[in-house]
């Protein structure tokens, strides 16, 4: 099922704060990664784009498989527990 638009950069901004919180708790290190990989303003609106056409690049992941899968790939591995 395709998404429009606003729901693919919903889904792309609740999951990339997600993620920040999740770092801001765990590594801040890789928080901060996160966000300077992420950007602001316009860099952001470009790599929600990216993350979007990745994402539609490998339909037989799960879209949130692949956005960790280049959050990791970009800044590493979440620490496990």
């Amino acid at each position: 099922q395709e998404w429009d638009r606003e729901a693919q950069n919903g889904f792309v901004s609740t999951s990339v704060s997600m993620a920040l919180t999740i770092a801001s708790q765990t590594d801040k290190t890789l928080m901060t990664c996160i966000a300077d990989w992420y950007g602001e303003g316009e860099a952001a609106t470009e790599r929600k784009e990216e993350i979007v056409k990745t994402i539609g690049e490998h339909p037989s992941y799960p879209p949130h498989a692949v956005l960790l899968a280049m959050i990791q790939d970009e800044c590493g591995q979440f620490p496990s527990r």
